[in-house]
């Protein structure tokens, strides 16, 4: 585990559409998520993760040089959920599910 939280930085990419980035560099490999409608923050802890970055790391997440949390949250509790945000409501915690291509069938 690392000493010190993981530095993550928000940002928006504002075309027509805005794409929220989640981006964090360790030992020199930069590590991005981005997403629309979903929090990148989640995404990219499970990046971390399937890296090889024990869970119970910590990350700080800043939008500029501000934090958004009072205090860093380790990497198992991010893995586990996704924030929502859509048009039909606000932004909302949900428990995150994989998605299950065997599912579908092939056309």
């Amino acid at each position: 585990m690392l000493n010190v939280p993981i530095a993550v930085h928000l940002s928006t990419i504002a075309p027509a559409h805005s794409t929220h980035v989640a981006s964090t560099a360790i030992s020199g490999t930069t590590y991005e998520a981005q997403h629309k409608t979903k929090s990148p923050i989640p995404m990219l802890a499970r990046k971390l993760a399937n890296a090889g970055l024990e869970t119970s790391t910590l990350m700080q997440v800043y939008r500029g040089s501000t934090p958004i949390l009072r205090q860093p949250l380790a990497l198992s509790y991010w893995i586990g959920i996704d924030v929502l945000d859509d048009d039909r409501r606000p932004a909302h915690v949900a428990k995150f599910k994989a998605f299950d291509a065997s599912a579908f069938k092939a056309a």
